[in-house]
């Protein structure tokens, strides 16, 4: 193996197809899979190594990964064909680090399915071999197809007649062109889909401050239980509707104007840390609403038990209403602001309420791309 020349660095200098630092995996574990890697690489000239360790010291998987793959130089020298994987046993950590000019055969997406699908669902039952045996099969059986085909060789058959410069010229003046019009058009319709989108944004800013104050008059005993499901469906229809026409219409846009479709970011499903965003939208109102408690020093009493008319009028029938989802009659009931915040008074009844194997590979120069995927169990 080549020499490398790191001081005192602290991420491992690999020796092997398999570095079991960790000992998670037995000597005849580590001998089937060095046999399997030594192979793929023998057959396809790809580097696919190995390394398990105890823990990452609270460094991040990504750079631990990269910095390992960079110190090893995995992969051939010109062709950058390496690929790492990574085990961190105590931090239940594991990344796919794949070399630069592998990142288009291993795709992120396709190395996150194999952490979730293969690595994942084994290792949360502490069968290591398992799952690492199945991600390696996985990886194998991509590289040795994208082999196949690099190998196979098309000739263009000597009958086949070349195109004349005559015939391209017409083939390319066939084929439509933007005109003025098509242009005029594009602008017009893309400045309908952006006032639209403003429209929407409107009705989801102003559902959203009518929620909120829905909540801060929960918190306050301004508003009943039965009132707060009343408002919470109300004002729910309308950004959750007005939230979709948004998205629509700014995939719409993008494909208008820069040929961009949705399908350019399905891969970001692949990552369930989306579910962070519907969880999102049902927390930052509370958050909202307890600043705004806070901030004019009132009162939380959790009792649900009042509906302080004044407050509803003027806090969420007003925002409402002018979605005419509501119609908000005026009457002369009177409010007043103090240094402190806000005191409301009426005079309807409600008015007194307030607020590590033998086999070993050499790591040639390999650099990586920084591709891959990370996950934990």
């Amino acid at each position: 193996m080549a020499t490398i020349c790191v001081a005192q660095t602290e991420y491992p200098l690999l020796n092997s197809y398999v570095t079991d630092n960790a000992e998670i995996l037995t000597t005849a574990q580590v001998q089937q899979l060095s046999i399997k890697l030594e192979a793929l690489e023998t057959e396809t000239s790809h580097q696919l190594v190995i390394l398990t360790i105890v823990k990452l010291n609270n460094e991040p998987i990504e750079d631990y990964a990269y910095k390992t793959f960079e110190v090893n130089t995995i992969g051939q020298k010109g062709k950058d064909n390496g690929i790492l994987l990574v085990i961190a046993k105590e931090d239940k950590k594991v990344r796919i680090e794949v070399g630069y000019d592998l990142e288009h055969v291993v795709t992120d997406v396709m190395a996150s399915r194999i952490i979730r699908n293969e690595l994942t669902p084994e290792f949360k039952k502490e069968n290591y071999f398992s799952g690492v045996d199945a991600a390696i099969n996985s990886l194998i059986k991509i590289l040795n197809s994208v082999a196949v085909e690099k190998n196979q060789i098309y000739e263009t058959p000597s009958s086949t007649p070349t195109p004349s410069p005559a015939i391209k010229t017409e083939i390319s003046n066939s084929i439509p062109k933007d005109t003025f019009g098509t242009i005029l058009g594009k602008h017009i319709f893309s400045i309908l889909i952006m006032t639209i989108m403003v429209l929407s944004f409107l009705f989801i800013k102003i559902s959203f401050k009518a929620w909120v104050m829905t909540l801060v008059g929960a918190f306050t005993n301004k508003v009943s239980f039965s009132r707060v499901f009343g408002y919470a469906y109300k004002t729910g229809q309308i950004f959750f509707f007005s939230f979709l026409i948004f998205i629509f219409m700014f995939f719409l846009l993008l494909a208008l104007l820069f040929d961009i479709y949705p399908n350019y970011f399905f891969f970001l499903l692949e990552n369930k840390k989306w579910i962070a965003i519907p969880v999102a939208l049902f927390v930052i109102p509370v958050l909202f609403a307890l600043m705004e408690v806070k901030y004019y020093n009132r009162k939380l009493n959790f009792s649900l038990s009042n509906n302080d008319t004044y407050f509803i009028r003027k806090e969420i029938d007003s925002k409402l209403d002018i979605l005419g989802i509501v119609s908000s009659t005026t009457d002369n009931d009177s409010y007043q602001y103090s240094s402190s915040g806000r005191s409301y008074s009426n005079d309807s009844t409600n008015s007194g309420n307030s607020n590590n194997s033998s086999s070993s590979f050499s790591g040639k120069g390999g650099r990586s791309g920084g591709g891959g995927a990370s996950g934990s169990w």
